[in-house]
């Protein structure tokens, strides 16, 4: 199957948003499904591989987003993690998420400081959080 990597970096395969590189926005994909992955060829080179997800019937959009393919984004423009769909998918693992409402809700930080917190990523001075709050 061909699919077009979107100007929000993925691609739909059987309403399933997978991630690409913001390098393939645009481009067209060569996709092969398996049971258990799915992989994406530009030409005959492999640019993804992601696990294999299933739609949901209530017609719910799956996605699988590789923290990766969404790191550069989130560095320019961290705030768009709060409203972002496909935000609890990035958390490696629930602690993260656990850390990641704990501080949002507490409302001494910033959703961006609380992702930079949460990923150790460097904060602009603008968001680091003002802990004498």
């Amino acid at each position: 199957m061909v699919a077009r990597v979107t100007n929000t970096g993925g691609f739909l395969v059987h309403q399933v948003f997978y991630s690409a590189p913001s390098q393939l926005i645009g481009k067209r994909l060569r996709v092969h499904v398996y049971d258990d992955r799915i992989e994406a060829f530009l030409g005959a080179t492999p640019v993804v591989t992601h696990p294999r997800r299933r739609g949901r019937d209530d017609g719910t959009r799956v996605h699988c987003v590789n923290y990766c393919h969404v790191i550069h984004a989130l560095r320019r423009k961290p705030q768009a993690l709060a409203g972002s769909v496909y935000r609890d998918g990035l958390f490696p693992r629930p602690e993260y998420a656990e850390a990641w409402a704990a501080l949002s809700a507490c409302h001494v930080v910033t959703p961006a400081a609380a992702w930079s917190i949460c990923c150790g990523l460097p904060m602009r001075r603008a968001a680091r959080p003002n802990w004498r709050a």
